[in-house]
């Protein structure tokens, strides 16, 4: 055994002086031997790896074995043995906030998949945690300290296993790629790396998200809301003219800077996708900003995301209140009630009719009705859930009904080249960023 480890420490060292004069590049820890269901997301973000500029260190950082020396208080037995892997290494966290049975028994993962962290520990010895500041399906985001740049960022690390692990550092990347030169309004991707077979990415901290915002009192006018989204259509059609679909836009997936309020970025591409592919079993958007193609599992498209930016524009205007269900079955009965039935050649593509519709293509949530001129008309039925506080789909669009007044005549107007059952007929951003109403403000 003890031959082994001088073998191991031989081959450290010798990595490492071979690194130094430039001979071989630093490890990536990414190249690990997990297989993921999508090795191309997975190779993408190794290849492209120096694309990432970092600037010069304000905190040159430590080598082994003088990291291991210098931060020898702070460091488990297991990290003692970990640290050797190292370059560099900025931080050991603190000692008295680790968790002793995980780092005794190895495991670092809860039994939800989430990385086992705390405050004052640290993250690929280079960021310190400062609090939790976020959670979703698939990840959970912290505030922490670049100790390597000597500022705050957001680290955001993966859930363990996903099926799409690395579709937002790959999504990311691409649009940093693309992004030479040009704004794309969404977050700048600037670490990512695996710790402890969790899989994180950093990016810079915002002060707030857009939910948050459109519930701080005051109330701003409806107006100050509409110009902001202005930057979330330049994000947009940045994405567009790069194919590359968000997948999951909504007010919490919009982030800002209390003193740069219009310069808002577009977050969380962990649904992103390719634009003109079938949805297939892939899961895009939230219930409440999901555009109808993907309840009916047809095309994803940049269209989709358009369709969500409608659904924040009718939610600015009108509250939560607007394209508000919690199932899939009562958010599509919605649209149903306030769009009306889709085109036929559109019902024509549908691959399970049967989700929403009958075998006869009726409303679930209706019964139909046919009279002796054989004219089929719709009655809500009483025993689906789906049917509460729902009307039967008419021949038009209800959408008037919801913005009325001369006020909202150019709110409607846009709203109705958003909601549209066709996204081929969908409104472009670049062609919505000079619509008359982002420029009322002027």
């Amino acid at each position: 055994m003890k031959l082994y480890r001088y073998w191991q420490q031989f081959k450290r060292g010798s990595h490492r002086i071979l690194v130094r004069i430039g001979i071989l590049k630093p490890r990536s820890r990414l190249s690990s031997d997990e297989d993921p269901p999508n090795e191309s997301d997975k190779e993408y973000i190794i290849r492209l790896r120096n694309l990432i500029d970092e600037p010069e260190p304000k905190n040159p950082g430590w080598e082994f074995p003088k990291s291991a020396l210098h931060f020898k208080k702070e460091l488990t037995p297991y990290e003692q043995n970990e640290i050797q892997d190292y370059e560099l290494v900025y931080t050991a966290g603190s000692r008295n906030s680790k968790f002793g049975t995980c780092h005794s028994l190895q495991q670092f993962t809860t039994n939800e998949g989430r990385y086992r962290v705390r405050k004052n520990d640290h993250i690929d010895y280079r960021y310190v945690v400062e609090k939790k500041i976020g959670e979703g399906s698939y990840a959970e985001v912290f505030k922490c300290i670049d100790t390597r740049n000597e500022k705050c960022v957001a680290v955001k690390i993966m859930k363990r296993p996903i099926s799409n692990l690395y579709k937002e550092a790959a999504t990311l990347l691409r649009i940093h790629k693309h992004g030479k030169g040009e704004e794309s309004h969404a977050v700048e991707l600037l670490d990512y790396e695996h710790f402890r077979k969790h899989l994180f990415i950093v990016m810079n901290l915002y002060d707030t998200d857009f939910t948050h915002y459109l519930a701080m009192k005051p109330r701003q006018e409806t107006i100050h809301y509409i110009m902001q989204l202005r930057s979330v259509l330049h994000g947009l059609e940045f994405l567009r003219r790069h194919d590359i679909v968000h997948g999951d836009l909504k007010p919490s997936n919009i982030l800002l800077n209390l003193n740069d309020k219009f310069n808002m970025k577009l977050a969380d591409f962990g649904l992103s996708a390719t634009s003109n592919q079938p949805v297939g079993t892939n899961v895009f958007q939230t219930v409440n900003f999901r555009a109808p193609e993907v309840f009916l599992e047809l095309q994803v498209t940049c269209a989709i995301d358009m369709w969500s930016f409608g659904a924040i524009v009718a939610r600015v205007v009108n509250g939560n209140h607007f394209l508000n269900e919690y199932t899939a079955a009562k958010q599509f009965a919605l649209l149903l009630d306030y769009f009306g039935m889709p085109p036929k050649e559109m019902m024509a593509k549908i691959r399970h009719p049967n989700k929403f519709f009958t075998y006869g293509g009726h409303p679930q949530y209706c019964t139909a009705i046919q009279d002796e001129n054989g004219e089929v008309t719709y009655e809500t039925h009483p025993h689906d859930t789906a049917a509460i506080g729902r009307q039967p789909p008419g021949e038009r669009s209800r959408l008037g009904e919801f913005f009325q007044g001369k006020e909202n005549a150019r709110i409607l107007e846009f709203l109705n080249k958003c909601f549209t059952w066709k996204w081929e007929n969908r409104i472009h951003p670049a062609f919505a960023l000079m619509h008359p109403l982002f420029y009322a403000g002027d």
